[in-house]
């Protein structure tokens, strides 16, 4: 995605806001396969609701026929082309089912479903035209609307989406303005039709941006939960899951091979050369086993630290130790140049072997998998006692009889968790309730953005009918009294007063509810005015009018729990009112059913919405949780202290900081293995973090075994006492190993020392901090050293005299 975003400060700690539209921006800008991949998910999402909507419109299409006799009053003339119209039916229905789930032909699936809509909605418009040419108004416009509107809801991409919709709205507008009378009912009709599709076309515009965002999103989870950061290649949670995958399927049958690949040397490496250096060189190394693998039965991954493991499934065992020894000789041709100038960077290496029954108990995975890593390790350490640079094989085949009863876990880090989304029928919310309100204010902000300009569209029509609608559409003069009434008592003011709540900070909390107050109102002053003059023959306000406004509620973002209710209430508030009303005929019967479905399918298309966004959020506070959280201690990491840091020297407050490295950590690792290793970090960790939280201090691990704990500028004091709290003997290990010691180095930056560029100061203190820590280290370990220059009065360059 480019560039890390600035961190920002929040309640919850150090995270990094990327708003949705960088996220798009930089997907568009990572190239046409990535477009094609999301595409592929977008439309695979969009046939299953695309199959809802064909379930559904079976159904009207079925309940249609079977009572057209009431329904439907067909005149004498259309009788003759019943059964064009019929096939003009059955086609659409066939094409929706083939644009669903279960389709053979699903490269075609959206534009088998516009052709679809498009047919439906000539042959709706036929009907609508012939009858009411023989003064039979026998299908109301609201149905070709809703059929044209069920586009919206199937999820079509919207660079295919528009050009579809709008085709289809001009030619109904054409066909009602040119092959019919146009009178004020019709215009009315059609205003309400382009003000629909508009606001519609925004929030489908909106659905396809916040999926992309969510899809781009869980894809960088998984490179993060899956793939190492310095060499691209897949990490060690990634390694261990595709070893429990293998188990778990027919391959588990052949044989499996494991090589431990470790740099020799690589910590006299880094101390002579420097971390980037280090970083360099493992960079380098995992480039090689990524260019030489067979991706087919081979998988390389970075292990820990300077360590990298290779399996081979379905290869014979001798083959792939001849490939260990390959790869063990690549490494070397790189030409490298060791610690101390004399020859290249090389590795030593360890393999073994696995051979488990196909019908191995799950819960006997993880003892086998770690059974078999162990083996690898100690020839792994034969190896490096032998002379390093070459590859010692363990012979003797890892079974499951060796692990019965074995239940031994896996060491993997835990995973970031995300706010946990909770779902039903009537709405969704995530489980914390600072979650819950966290997203609420997010989601709220664009809804805010759609309802003003919503209201402020239909001031503008209220204040135009007002004005003009005895002269442009020859209103009786008793007529433009009442509805002039109702326009200012009843329309006006409720759409300036949900205006205001959209725009007015203090009301914000309340933003939504009074929204749909006033929608309620704008609702009952329509229906008011369609109760009283519809009896005399003026259809002033058509049905379509209301029912635009009561879809509205489910474009401008309001949360489900309060927008499912809602819409189910002011539905059947206006169906009755509209039954009370109108005398109930075919035609009336099949517009209130027509309005009930779109509602109904307005909702589902708002709960798809909001869904969409709630995973982009969660998806977002992951990324934000991992990129700042260290995975095998769930610390903050390097680039989470960094910015803690940089926070507290900007601000004028000063720091003294703390480096801490475990000592002599890698001959632990060597005697116990790396599974041990990793527990005794995590122990060093909690510990350490419990230290640094009594001290008011930030504890960080930054790599390997090297921590550090940002502490007041007065803490000075207590850094001895952050040392010796990871001083001690390993508690996961009962003290078998003897006792555990760090190292630690000093550095305080005052707080009246001036910073006129946060970054260099960081990285001066750093620097200072990171040589009293191998002061310490050549003095004996298990000490404190301070660094001895003093930071009184800053340079122009940050830099402490």
């Amino acid at each position: 995605m480019g560039s890390d975003p600035a961190p920002a400060r929040s309640g919850d700690g150090w995270r990094y806001r990327v708003p949705t539209r960088f996220v798009v921006r930089a997907m568009r800008s990572r190239g046409g396969d990535l477009g094609r991949e999301f595409s592929f998910a977008f439309d695979r999402e969009g046939r299953g609701l695309r199959s809802e909507l064909w379930i559904v419109m079976l159904v009207g299409v079925a309940v249609v026929l079977i009572f057209h006799t009431y329904f439907l009053d067909v005149p004498g003339a259309l009788l003759a082309w019943t059964p064009l119209l019929l096939v003009g039916v059955g086609i659409p229905v066939v094409l929706r089912w083939l644009s669903g789930a279960q389709s053979p032909m699903r490269r075609w699936s959206a534009a088998m479903f516009i052709i679809a809509a498009y047919l439906d909605v000539a042959c709706m418009m036929t009907v609508r035209i012939v009858s009411l040419r023989h003064g039979i108004d026998a299908l109301p416009i609201i149905v070709p609307v809703c059929i044209l509107m069920s586009l919206i809801v199937a999820q079509i991409r919207f660079a295919l989406l528009v050009p579809a919709i709008l085709l289809g709205l001009s030619g109904i507008m054409v066909a009602e303005l040119t092959l019919l009378a146009v009178t004020s009912s019709a215009l009315f009709d059609l205003t309400a039709s382009v003000g629909i599709v508009c606001v519609s076309l925004a929030s489908a515009h909106e659905l396809e941006n916040s999926s992309r965002a969510a899809w781009l999103r869980q894809r960088e989870l998984d490179e993060l939960t899956r793939q190492d950061g310095l060499t691209g290649l897949p990490n060690r949670r990634h390694l261990e899951q595709t070893l429990i995958d293998v188990l778990g399927s027919p391959a588990a049958r052949a044989p499996l091979v494991i090589a431990i690949l470790d740099v020799d040397e690589f910590k006299a490496f880094n101390d002579q050369f420097g971390h980037p250096a280090g970083d360099a060189c493992l960079r380098a190394i995992g480039t090689v086993l990524r260019d030489e693998l067979d991706g087919a039965h081979e998988f390389a991954a970075r292990y820990a630290g300077e360590e990298f493991a290779v399996l081979w499934r379905g290869v014979d065992p001798e083959a792939a130790r001849d490939r260990a020894e390959q790869l063990r000789g690549a490494v070397g041709r790189l030409g490298i140049t060791r610690s101390g100038g004399a020859g290249v960077v090389t590795v030593s290496a360890g393999t073994a072997e696995l051979r488990a029954p196909a019908s191995l108990s799950p819960d006997l995975w993880p003892g086998v998998i770690r059974a078999l890593v162990d083996r690898a390790d100690q020839a792994l350490y034969r190896a490096k006692a032998s002379g390093r640079d070459m590859i010692v094989h363990d012979r003797t085949v890892v079974t499951a009889a060796d692990l019965r009863g074995s239940t031994t876990s896996i060491a993997t880090a835990p995973d970031a968790d995300g706010p946990a989304l909770h779902a039903t029928i009537w709405g969704l919310r995530f489980q914390r309730r600072d979650d819950e309100t966290r997203f609420r204010r997010a989601f709220e902000v664009q809804g805010r953005r759609v309802r003003r300009l919503i209201m402020v569209g239909l001031l503008v029509v209220c204040a135009a009918i007002f004005a003009f609608q005895q002269p442009l559409l020859e209103v009786p003069p008793g007529a433009v009294t009442v509805g002039r009434l109702i326009l200012g008592v009843g329309l006006m003011p409720a759409a300036t007063v949900a205006l205001i709540a959209a725009s007015w900070s203090r009301v914000y909390r309340w933003s939504s509810p009074v929204y749909v107050g006033c929608v309620a109102v704008i609702l009952t002053a329509q229906m008011f005015e369609r109760a009283i003059e519809t009896p005399r023959g003026l259809n002033l306000v058509p049905f379509l009018m209301p029912v635009s406004v009561l879809l509205s509620l489910c474009v401008v973002r309001i949360a489900c729990s309060l927008l499912v209710p809602s819409m189910a209430a002011l539905t059947a508030a206006v169906v009755v009112c509209e039954v009370a009303t109108v005398r109930m005929t075919g035609n009336e019967f099949l517009a209130i059913l027509t309005a009930i479905v779109m509602a109904s399918v307005s909702v589902r298309f708002a709960y798809q919405l909001e869904r969409s966004r709630r995973l982009d959020w969660s998806r977002s506070r992951q990324l934000a949780a991992l990129s700042l959280t260290d995975p095998l201690t769930l610390m903050p990491n390097r680039r989470s202290f960094i910015a803690a840091l940089r926070d507290e020297l900007a601000a004028g407050r000063g720091a003294a900081l703390v480096l801490l490295d475990v000592d002599r950590f890698k001959d632990y690792n060597d005697r116990f293995g790396h599974l041990a290793g990793d527990d005794c970090l995590r122990a060093v960790g909690a510990q350490l973090a419990r230290a640094a939280d009594a001290c008011a201090g930030v504890a960080a691990r930054l790599g390997g075994e090297e921590f550090a704990v940002i502490l007041p500028a007065g803490g000075v004091g207590l850094a001895e006492v952050i040392r010796a709290a990871v001083t001690g003997p390993d508690p996961d290990l009962g003290g078998a190993a003897g006792p555990i010691t760090a190292s630690a180095g000093l550095a305080v930056w005052p707080a009246d020392a001036v910073v006129s560029d946060p970054d260099v100061a960081v990285e001066h203190l750093v620097e200072r901090a990171d040589r009293a820590l191998y002061e310490a280290k050549r003095n004996g370990r298990d000490r404190l050293e301070v660094d001895g220059g003093r930071a009184l009065a800053a340079e122009p360059d940050d830099a402490p005299p």
